[in-house]
């Protein structure tokens, strides 16, 4: 990581996380491009189809516990710059979400919340 991460303005440590998270979605898509898939930050529109899944899901502890909108809205706004997002889909298809925030001043990655599409 950066060795004056604690110099950087708030605009330029976004710029930081953004660059950091495209050099994710690209080595994803590398990595699994034989699966055809596509790595790219999570839409709202992506929240609302996730949400969904708990109809479909028919185990109910597949089911996943949290409100992926909600979730939305909390990274959007209180995430910042840290927060790590990653919607995965196939064709037009999504098949996987993921929310996480970055450890500040340190490279550690929490993932708060994941789930993939049901089968």
């Amino acid at each position: 990581m950066n060795s004056d991460y604690q110099s950087l303005t708030w605009r330029q440590m976004a710029e930081y996380h953004e660059e950091l998270r495209k050099e994710i979605f690209d080595r994803v898509e590398q990595k699994y491009k034989h699966f055809g898939v596509q790595a790219r930050e999570i839409s709202f529109k992506d929240t609302t189809e996730a949400d969904s899944w708990k109809k479909i899901w028919q185990k109910p502890n597949r089911k996943a516990s949290w409100s992926w909108s909600e979730l939305y809205q909390e990274y959007h706004s209180r995430g910042g710059a840290r927060r790590f997002d990653m919607a995965i889909s196939k064709g037009s298809s999504l098949i996987s979400l993921c929310y996480g925030m970055m450890e500040r001043n340190r490279v550690v990655l929490k993932l708060h919340a994941i789930e993939h599409a049901p089968p």
